[in-house]
C-alpha cells in the first residue's frame, strides 16, 4: 500500500488514479480518475463520498448526515465494502473536538496528537507517524503514542508558552495601536525572537490573533519558502472592512495579491524575488500609514 501527502493539493499539476482520496476532490482544480473521494464539511456536519471513472467524471455516491469528522465518513463507507473497523470512541470525540475547533474539550491523547500534527504540519515526517499510529491502533489495539509524537507535542506546548512572553514583554513595535511583529531570520532587532525563530513560526496564527485582540490591529511579517508575506488582522471591535486597508494605497494591487478571510488578509508579493524583509518592512510602513486614519473613524 502507497500513501502519499500532497505538498500543494490545490495544484493543477496533481493527477490522482486508482487511489482512495481523503479530503480532495475536484473542487480543488486536480484531475482525479478511478477513484473514491471522501470529504467531510464540518459546517453542515455533512461526510460525502465521490466515486470518479476513467475519464475523471464523478458522481455523489454516499451523504452522511450528522457527521463529525472524515474518519466518520471513512468508517461508513468501510461498512459498504462488508468491512468493519473499530475505532476507540475517544478518539472519535477528540477529532470532532478539532474539526469544532474546541481544542479545551480533548483527552490527552487527543491532544498530544494534534500537538504534534500542529507542530509538524506539512512535514512528511510528522504525517506518516500519525498514519503509523493509526494503523497500529486500528489493527492491533495499540495506543501507545511514539516518543516523535510525544516530542513533537512538546515542541509545539512550548511554542504555545512563548506567546505570553512576547505579548508581556512587548517583542513587538506598536504605532497607534497597530502592533508589528517581525519573524524572519534576516530580522536580528530582538535576541528572544531571533533564538526562538522557529518555535514561534509554528505559532505565527495564534501569536496574530493574540495581539489583534490586544490592539487596533496587527501585522505579522512572516518568512517562509518563498521569501516573506504580511498577515494582517483586524480587531472585531473595529467594524472595519479589511478591503479598505489594501484598496486605500494607491497601485497596491499592482504588487501584491492577497486574501481575504473576515478580518484577516494575507499579502503576498506578485514577483518572489521582490519579497525580500526590506520591501516587506516598507509595506507595512504604507498599510500603517495609510490605515490610521480608517482606524479613528
Amino acid at each position: 500500500m502507497f500513501i502519499e501527502f500532497p505538498s500543494n493539493p490545490n495544484s493543477e499539476k496533481l493527477n490522482i488514479i486508482n487511489s482512495y482520496v481523503i479530503d480532495l476532490t475536484h473542487t480543488n482544480n486536480i484531475v482525479i480518475r478511478n477513484s473514491v473521494a471522501m470529504i467531510h464539511i464540518p459546517t453542515k456536519k455533512l461526510g460525502l463520498i465521490y466515486r470518479y471513472d476513467n475519464d475523471g467524471r464523478y458522481n455523489i455516491s454516499m451523504k452522511l448526515s450528522n457527521i463529525n469528522s472524515t474518519l466518520e465518513v471513512a468508517l461508513e463507507y468501510v461498512k459498504t465494502l462488508n468491512d468493519n473497523i473499530r475505532v476507540p470512541q475517544e478518539l472519535l470525540r477528540d477529532l470532532a473536538c478539532i474539526k469544532s475547533k474546541e481544542i479545551s474539550k480533548l483527552t490527552r491523547l487527543g491532544r498530544t496528537i494534534y500537538y504534534a500534527y500542529r507542530w509538524g504540519a506539512g512535514k512528511d515526517d510528522t504525517l506518516f507517524s500519525i498514519y503509523n499510529y493509526a494503523y497500529n491502533l486500528f489493527t492491533s489495539k495499540i495506543t501507545k503514542i511514539s516518543s516523535d509524537l510525544e516530542r513533537d507535542a512538546k515542541n509545539y506546548e512550548y511554542a504555545l508558552s512563548l506567546i505570553n512572553k512576547v505579548i508581556n514583554e512587548e517583542k513587538y513595535t506598536v504605532f497607534e495601536d497597530i502592533a508589528t511583529i517581525v519573524l524572519s531570520s534576516s530580522y536580528i532587532e530582538d535576541e528572544f525572537i531571533k533564538n526562538n525563530l522557529q518555535y514561534l513560526k509554528v505559532v505565527a496564527n495564534e501569536l496574530l490573533n493574540n495581539l489583534c485582540r490586544k490592539h487596533k490591529m496587527a501585522l505579522l511579517v512572516n518568512e517562509n519558502t518563498n521569501g516573506h508575506e504580511i498577515r494582517l488582522c483586524i480587531n472585531k471591535n473595529l467594524n472595519l472592512d479589511p478591503d479598505k486597508i489594501v484598496n486605500n494605497i494607491p497601485d497596491l494591487l499592482n504588487l501584491v495579491n492577497y486574501l481575504r478571510y473576515k478580518t484577516y488578509i494575507t499579502i503576498t508579493f506578485k514577483n518572489p524575488e521582490a519579497s525580500t524583509l526590506d520591501n516587506a518592512m516598507k509595506l507595512c510602513q504604507m498599510i500603517i500609514s495609510n490605515s490610521i486614519q480608517l482606524i479613528k473613524s
